[in-house]
């Protein structure tokens, strides 16, 4: 997924990132592979923004849209956390962003059937 001139790739627990300018990885002050830190949880998606990430995770039964800053110095600080307020159970949630808005996709049921709602955010990360 490309956002500004970064490259994110792997999974929740080990996400690395490729500066497109440098064309390189980015890496720790020592040499070592720098990971993005993410608290392990139960991630539904997530989408990286320039100096953090989306996140929409499931816990307690209810599902949550969060952001998460990346620090300079390789730490994660969690700034706002909203609950999705779904009038239906969601049984699973995806998310993307564009220059203004983070969109979350409910995948909920509806009479039997899965059905889409979508929740429209504010970037806080502007």
């Amino acid at each position: 997924m490309m956002t500004q001139d970064n490259l994110f790739f792997g999974n929740m627990k080990h996400v690395q990132s490729y500066n497109l300018k440098k064309k390189d990885l980015y890496w720790n002050a020592d040499g070592s592979e720098l990971n993005f830190p993410f608290a392990a949880g139960l991630y539904q998606s997530f989408v990286p923004v320039k100096n953090g990430a989306y996140l929409v995770t499931h816990a307690k039964g209810n599902f949550y849209l969060s952001y998460t800053q990346l620090n300079s110095d390789g730490t994660a600080t969690i700034l706002a956390t909203i609950d999705i307020p779904a009038s239906l159970e969601i049984k699973n949630a995806y998310i993307s962003a564009d220059s203004k808005n983070v969109n979350v996709y409910a995948v909920v049921e509806y009479k039997g059937q899965p059905t889409i709602q979508k929740y429209t955010y504010s970037r806080i990360d502007n």
